[in-house]
Protein backbone atom coordinates (compact mmCIF):
# COMPACT_ATOMS: atom_id res chain seq x y z
CA UNK A 1 0.00 0.00 0.00
CA UNK A 2 1.12 3.39 -0.88
CA UNK A 3 1.37 6.04 1.72
CA UNK A 4 -0.40 9.33 1.00
CA UNK A 5 1.68 12.61 2.27
CA UNK A 6 -1.73 14.19 3.45
CA UNK A 7 -2.72 14.18 6.95
CA UNK A 8 -6.00 12.22 7.89
CA UNK A 9 -7.23 15.09 9.66
CA UNK A 10 -7.05 18.53 9.50
CA UNK A 11 -5.60 18.44 13.68
CA UNK A 12 -2.80 17.06 12.58
CA UNK A 13 -1.37 20.27 9.89
CA UNK A 14 -1.61 22.20 13.05
CA UNK A 15 0.85 21.82 15.77
CA UNK A 16 0.67 22.09 19.78
CA UNK A 17 2.36 25.64 19.25
CA UNK A 18 -0.10 26.92 16.87
CA UNK A 19 -3.49 25.15 18.13
CA UNK A 20 -5.73 27.78 19.17
CA UNK A 21 -8.18 27.01 21.66
CA UNK A 22 -11.67 28.70 20.72
CA UNK A 23 -13.54 28.70 24.22
CA UNK A 24 -10.78 31.72 24.49
CA UNK A 25 -11.82 33.74 21.62
CA UNK A 26 -13.80 36.85 22.28
CA UNK A 27 -16.89 35.64 19.39
CA UNK A 28 -17.34 32.44 21.75
CA UNK A 29 -17.21 34.17 24.76
CA UNK A 30 -20.00 36.95 23.17
CA UNK A 31 -22.10 34.03 22.31
CA UNK A 32 -21.76 32.26 26.27
CA UNK A 33 -23.06 35.62 27.35
CA UNK A 34 -25.78 36.09 25.13
CA UNK A 35 -26.74 32.84 26.10
CA UNK A 36 -26.36 33.59 29.70
CA UNK A 37 -28.37 36.73 29.22
CA UNK A 38 -31.16 34.90 28.21
CA UNK A 39 -31.11 32.35 31.08
CA UNK A 40 -30.95 35.85 33.22
CA UNK A 41 -34.07 37.22 31.35
CA UNK A 42 -35.85 34.34 32.80
CA UNK A 43 -35.63 35.61 36.24
CA UNK A 44 -36.54 39.09 34.98
CA UNK A 45 -39.85 37.55 33.32
CA UNK A 46 -40.56 35.57 36.52
CA UNK A 47 -40.53 39.08 38.95
CA UNK A 48 -42.59 40.82 36.65
CA UNK A 49 -45.12 37.91 37.23
CA UNK A 50 -44.75 37.78 40.86
CA UNK A 51 -44.79 41.98 40.47
CA UNK A 52 -48.13 41.77 38.62
CA UNK A 53 -49.92 39.01 40.72
CA UNK A 54 -48.77 40.91 43.99
CA UNK A 55 -50.04 44.04 42.79
CA UNK A 56 -53.45 42.20 41.45
CA UNK A 57 -53.87 40.92 45.16
CA UNK A 58 -53.69 44.26 46.11
CA UNK A 59 -55.76 45.71 44.35
CA UNK A 60 -58.23 43.10 45.20
CA UNK A 61 -57.73 43.70 49.07
CA UNK A 62 -58.46 47.31 47.65
CA UNK A 63 -61.50 46.81 46.34
CA UNK A 64 -62.96 44.43 49.64
CA UNK A 65 -62.34 47.49 51.54
CA UNK A 66 -62.30 50.53 49.92
CA UNK A 67 -59.69 51.56 51.96
CA UNK A 68 -55.75 52.52 50.56
CA UNK A 69 -54.56 51.73 54.01
CA UNK A 70 -55.46 48.58 54.63
CA UNK A 71 -51.92 46.73 55.33
CA UNK A 72 -53.21 43.82 53.16
CA UNK A 73 -53.18 46.44 50.54
CA UNK A 74 -49.88 48.44 51.38
CA UNK A 75 -48.36 45.31 51.82
CA UNK A 76 -48.70 43.42 48.44
CA UNK A 77 -48.49 46.78 46.63
CA UNK A 78 -44.56 47.22 48.10
CA UNK A 79 -43.94 43.50 47.42
CA UNK A 80 -44.99 43.95 44.32
CA UNK A 81 -43.20 47.45 42.97
CA UNK A 82 -40.43 45.72 44.79
CA UNK A 83 -40.53 42.96 42.32
CA UNK A 84 -40.75 45.19 39.69
CA UNK A 85 -37.95 47.01 40.60
CA UNK A 86 -35.77 44.00 40.69
CA UNK A 87 -36.58 43.10 37.35
CA UNK A 88 -35.68 46.45 36.16
CA UNK A 89 -32.56 46.52 37.85
CA UNK A 90 -31.81 42.56 36.30
CA UNK A 91 -30.62 44.69 33.49
CA UNK A 92 -28.14 46.40 35.25
CA UNK A 93 -26.75 44.34 37.92
CA UNK A 94 -28.18 40.72 37.54
CA UNK A 95 -26.38 38.57 40.19
CA UNK A 96 -27.18 41.16 42.72
CA UNK A 97 -30.76 41.82 41.78
CA UNK A 98 -31.58 38.10 41.17
CA UNK A 99 -30.01 37.02 44.58
CA UNK A 100 -32.34 40.08 46.38
CA UNK A 101 -35.29 39.04 44.26
CA UNK A 102 -35.01 35.34 45.86
CA UNK A 103 -34.27 36.20 49.03
CA UNK A 104 -37.55 38.49 48.93
CA UNK A 105 -39.53 35.74 47.94
CA UNK A 106 -38.62 33.01 50.03
CA UNK A 107 -38.95 35.91 52.74
CA UNK A 108 -42.78 36.12 51.88
CA UNK A 109 -42.68 32.20 51.79
CA UNK A 110 -41.47 32.19 55.07
CA UNK A 111 -44.25 34.99 56.29
CA UNK A 112 -46.91 34.09 55.26
CA UNK A 113 -46.34 30.39 56.58
CA UNK A 114 -45.86 31.97 59.71
CA UNK A 115 -49.65 32.70 59.34
CA UNK A 116 -51.04 30.13 58.51
CA UNK A 117 -48.97 26.87 57.99
CA UNK A 118 -50.77 25.04 54.97
CA UNK A 119 -49.43 28.18 52.75
CA UNK A 120 -46.62 26.21 52.52
CA UNK A 121 -48.02 22.67 51.01
CA UNK A 122 -50.48 25.60 48.48
CA UNK A 123 -49.20 26.07 45.22
CA UNK A 124 -46.06 23.86 45.98
CA UNK A 125 -45.18 23.04 42.29
CA UNK A 126 -45.27 26.75 41.57
CA UNK A 127 -43.27 27.14 44.19
CA UNK A 128 -40.65 25.08 43.47
CA UNK A 129 -40.65 25.97 39.65
CA UNK A 130 -39.86 30.20 40.36
CA UNK A 131 -37.53 28.66 42.85
CA UNK A 132 -35.76 26.92 40.31
CA UNK A 133 -35.74 29.79 38.43
CA UNK A 134 -34.29 31.91 40.60
CA UNK A 135 -31.60 29.29 41.28
CA UNK A 136 -30.74 28.77 37.90
CA UNK A 137 -30.46 32.42 37.41
CA UNK A 138 -28.40 33.48 39.86
CA UNK A 139 -25.94 30.93 38.08
CA UNK A 140 -26.48 33.00 35.05
CA UNK A 141 -26.07 36.02 36.44
CA UNK A 142 -22.93 35.34 37.89
CA UNK A 143 -21.68 33.68 34.56
CA UNK A 144 -22.74 37.28 32.95
CA UNK A 145 -21.05 39.13 35.42
CA UNK A 146 -17.98 37.65 35.10
CA UNK A 147 -17.90 36.90 30.71
CA UNK A 148 -18.58 41.18 31.29
CA UNK A 149 -15.37 41.45 33.06
CA UNK A 150 -13.64 39.12 30.42
CA UNK A 151 -14.87 40.85 27.82
CA UNK A 152 -14.13 44.63 29.28
CA UNK A 153 -17.69 45.16 29.26
CA UNK A 154 -17.89 46.06 33.04
CA UNK A 155 -16.27 49.43 32.91
CA UNK A 156 -17.81 52.17 34.56
CA UNK A 157 -18.87 54.02 31.36
CA UNK A 158 -21.47 51.43 30.37
CA UNK A 159 -22.17 50.35 33.77
CA UNK A 160 -25.63 51.58 33.63
CA UNK A 161 -26.70 50.15 30.28
CA UNK A 162 -29.05 47.25 30.00
CA UNK A 163 -27.61 43.86 29.75
CA UNK A 164 -28.47 43.16 25.90
CA UNK A 165 -27.57 46.51 24.63
CA UNK A 166 -24.28 46.21 25.39
CA UNK A 167 -22.01 45.52 22.25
Amino acid sequence: MEESNQPKSAEKLITDETKIDSRNLPQYKELLLEEAQQRVNLARNWMYFIGGINLTVAMIFYFQSHNVFNLDVIVQSVFGFAFFGFAIWVRHQPRVAVVSGMILYLAIISLTAMVDLRTISSGIIFKVMIIYAFVRSMKAATEVENLRDELGKNRKDISDLPIDMIK
